[in-house]
């Protein structure tokens, strides 16, 4: 269906919003869509291969919950 589905979406108010990564191919008639963001996942990409070439675990990086008590972490110390 290409993206007319979307854009009918849009144009009834059933999304506001459409995200997907930039690990899929996107078309610049997609990208020119104002409905449309792009969530970067360079960086964690390269965190897990820079992980997995460590032979670490790559659990902190699947799961929230390590960033998160990182994050209060960072908190307590200001």
């Amino acid at each position: 269906g290409g993206l007319a589905p979307f854009d009918q979406a849009k144009e009834a108010g059933i999304v506001d919003r459409v995200y997907t990564t930039n690990l899929i191919y996107q078309t610049k008639e997609l990208l020119a869509r104002d409905y449309y963001v792009s969530v970067d996942m360079s960086e964690y990409l390269a965190a897990i291969i820079d992980t997995m070439n460590h032979d670490s675990s790559i659990e902190p990086l699947l799961n929230p919950t390590f960033k998160i008590r990182g994050q209060l972490e960072n908190l307590k110390r200001s």
